[in-house]
């Protein structure tokens, strides 16, 4: 997920106050992020229900066959990461070879 992508998401849980956002004092150019007691409310209310659906999910997958088919994944993300980016670049290459900003 690229940065601004993940701006708008965090953008979004804060605004549903499912999420705040905490200045460092050491460095304020660092910001973390924190559940609010709302957010963790509803997190201990969804973790059940991800686990199941997760369980659901790979059932019938031995532990070692669920293990490849997230890493699996987890390259298909990296790979779709890396052709969004490459496909920003070449559109901005070709936009300022006509002159388009």
């Amino acid at each position: 997920m690229d940065s601004p992508t993940a701006s708008r998401m965090v953008e979004v849980l804060v605004r549903r106050g499912l999420v705040r956002i905490e200045g460092c004092p050491e460095d304020r150019r660092r910001r973390s992020i924190a559940l609010t007691e709302r957010g963790s409310a509803l997190a201990r209310e969804l973790r059940p229900v991800a686990l199941e659906l997760r369980e659901a999910i790979q059932a019938g997958f031995s532990e070692k066959e669920a293990e490849t088919f997230r890493r699996m994944l987890l390259r298909v993300i990296a790979n779709v990461d890396r052709l969004e980016k490459n496909a920003s670049a070449v559109a901005v290459r070709r936009a300022a070879s006509r002159g388009i900003e």
